[in-house]
């Protein structure tokens, strides 16, 4: 709940996972984690104007949101289920030029990268950082953890089992 004190107003915005207000306070972004992930994403409302923005939606998992020192960027993760994978795989979404008309979007998915190193991941352990003239995102990665082919868990538990019977 965004409770206006001069006029004692309120804005009761729902399923609100992470919130922000950037270091001046003219932002406020948070980041929506609805059941489902239906409607999940990130928006931000300009205190002066009360005006929200949406600037992603996606049924997927959003972490980390980290303005910039100035106040002039953001940057989210952007978690996503892979079937092949224990953990989720995670790609990030920045936004600079807020309160424009049309802010830019910076999306980084890692699996679209054929350079990114395979069985790694954006670690969403750590908060992603845009450098100081916006040119970029730093980030950190981390090993991911493939499921094992169902195949493979079959043998394996047939061989525990012959063993066991051995014994």
């Amino acid at each position: 709940i965004l409770h206006q004190l001069r006029s004692g107003e309120e804005l009761s915005i729902g399923n609100v996972s992470e919130f922000a207000f950037d270091k001046k306070g003219k932002w406020l972004a948070w980041i929506i984690d609805a059941y489902g992930k239906t409607g999940n994403g990130v928006q931000i409302r300009d205190m002066a104007t009360a005006v929200i923005y949406p600037l992603d939606s996606d049924k997927a998992e959003y972490s980390r949101l980290t303005w910039t020192e100035k106040g002039d960027g953001l940057a989210v993760l952007k978690g996503k289920e892979d079937k092949n994978y224990k953990d989720k795989l995670y790609g990030l979404v920045g936004f600079t030029n807020l309160g424009q008309k049309n802010p830019v979007t910076t999306t980084y998915d890692p699996l679209k990268d054929d350079s990114f190193p395979e069985g790694m991941t954006i670690s969403p352990n750590r908060d992603p950082l845009w450098t100081d003239d916006l040119s970029g995102i730093l980030f950190g990665i981390h090993e991911v953890e493939k499921k094992e082919d169902k195949k493979e868990e079959k043998e394996e538990r047939e061989k525990t089992v012959e063993k066991e019977k051995e014994e």
